[in-house]
């Protein structure tokens, strides 16, 4: 995204009245929560200043770029959370409050997900999952020969109070890693020690654009024109 961000930051960047990270806040905001975490890096001062004027966003610092997973822990574990990824635009409808209401019904992790074809399993986190929605599996960037699914993870989690401790425990008893620590390997492990994760697949109308490459932000201006 260089050609247009020119070094800032590609959160900043407009579709329609707002920034992608002002529609990312915006879905948040529906989804009425106690509070907003938004997790930055102190090489993004120009979305920081955008953040701060903000007063109800609180603001933690990943100094260390070390993956989704740690990230995620820094907004703490005492509650439960929806996770969303701002480079995924949805408009004009969006998926939250179905998160929401199955994180009430008790499940400890809720993926949304879309079907993707098959020359595009490859780039996602792919979910398996019964003919209920309940998942047992999720694979990370799989062949397309290695899986029947073709529902991939698409930018929005749902996590318990519980789920959220145990990711941020997690997260600490791994330590200092060379290497970035994903979100799929915790949320595996989650599942084998006995924690319930549903899959909610996207509506037609919960039409999804990724601001994070040039023809997904293009497609996304013209739709919110």
């Amino acid at each position: 995204m260089q050609e247009l961000t020119q070094g800032g930051a590609k959160e900043l960047l407009p579709v329609g009245d707002k920034p992608v990270i002002g529609w990312a806040l915006l879905e948040a905001s529906e989804a009425q929560p106690s509070r907003v975490v938004v997790i930055s890096s102190p090489e993004k001062p120009d979305m920081n200043a955008y953040l701060a004027a903000n007063q109800q966003v609180k603001v933690e610092m990943q100094f260390v770029q070390d993956g989704l997973a740690p990230a995620i822990a820094l907004a703490g574990g005492q509650d439960s959370a929806i996770v969303i990824l701002p480079d995924t635009l949805y408009y004009p409808n969006k998926a939250c409050s179905r998160i929401v209401r199955a994180l009430t019904e008790g499940f400890d992790i809720v993926l949304l997900t879309e079907q993707v074809p098959d020359e595009h399993v490859s780039k996602y986190g792919i979910v398996e999952s019964n003919s209920s929605g309940e998942v047992h599996r999720i694979l990370e960037k799989p062949s397309p020969s290695s899986t029947q699914s073709r529902q991939a993870v698409a930018g929005r989690y749902g996590f318990s109070e519980k789920m959220m401790q145990f990711l941020v425990e997690t997260v600490l008893s791994l330590g200092e890693q060379d290497k970035e620590i994903g979100i799929t390997p915790i949320l595996n492990l989650a599942l084998k020690n006995g924690y319930s994760a549903i899959s909610v697949q996207t509506l037609s109308v919960e039409k999804r654009y990724d601001c994070g490459s040039l023809d997904g932000y293009r497609k996304a201006i013209e739709a919110v024109k």
